[in-house]
């Protein structure tokens, strides 16, 4: 039986535009998943498109493993 949720198109995949940036500067940041915010995370992993906190790190790290 097929699922066409799980289909891959054909061809290169292509990625959509940089989102707004979801705080303002010199706000402290937030979790890009959960949009927690200082103080409800106890680490959070930044990138320049992206931030994840430890709470939704372990969330992931659980559906990787199954």
């Amino acid at each position: 039986m097929s699922d066409d949720r799980y289909d891959v198109p054909a061809g290169p995949l292509t990625l959509p535009p940089n989102p707004p940036t979801p705080f303002l500067k010199g706000e402290p940041p937030l979790c890009s998943f959960c949009a927690r915010g200082q103080g409800e995370y106890r680490h959070l992993v930044t990138a320049p498109k992206g931030n994840i906190c430890n709470l939704c790190l372990a969330q992931a790290k659980e559906q990787l493993a199954r």
